[in-house]
């Protein structure tokens, strides 16, 4: 199966680069990047203008105006080719095995369309603040204390998923 990671950007230049070699050194060789720049104003463009002269299965698009993060995954969702998506995040760093786990999972479990995971809660040094564990899932229990890292999330692209922007 091919996944997509896909990842919004808005001044993101102090770590999208991390962000960018966890996905590219992810285990499983089919996949891609889809990134969409939020109209930045630092560094972030050049960045990943950096990544896409050396990577093919990274594909960079600009948003002429500042349009939200909603808009923005909605928009590489609209790009991406994959079987499955992975959100990532541009200040996100992605476990070397997630495509690869992501990939064996949906797999095996053909009736199950959206999954998530296991993350660790970093400050900007990389110190582990939290780890948040998966539990069986319980909407009761998520209305009151959301355990769900939305980093960790992956669903099939038949999926009708849609994030809800700012009108």
């Amino acid at each position: 199966m091919k996944i997509s990671f896909l990842m919004p950007a808005y001044n993101k230049e102090p770590y999208i680069a991390e962000s960018i070699k966890s996905f590219i050194d992810q285990n499983h060789r089919n996949k891609e990047l889809i990134i969409i720049n939020d109209k930045s104003n630092d560094g972030t463009a050049d960045i990943c203008n950096y990544f896409i002269k050396q990577y093919r299965n990274i594909h960079y698009y600009e948003n002429e105006k500042n349009m939200g993060v909603a808009y923005c995954r909605n928009l590489a969702r609209e790009y991406a080719t994959g079987d499955i998506m992975c959100v990532l995040d541009a200040d996100d760093i992605a476990y070397i095995q997630r495509a690869a786990i992501v990939n064996k999972f949906f797999t095996k479990h053909k009736g199950i369309d959206i999954m998530y995971g296991a993350a660790h809660i970093v400050d900007i040094r990389s110190k582990v603040l939290d780890t948040r564990r998966p539990d069986n899932f319980s909407i009761v229990r998520e209305k009151v204390d959301n355990q769900i890292v939305h980093s960790t999330v992956a669903f099939r692209n038949s999926v009708n998923v849609k994030y809800r922007e700012s009108e």
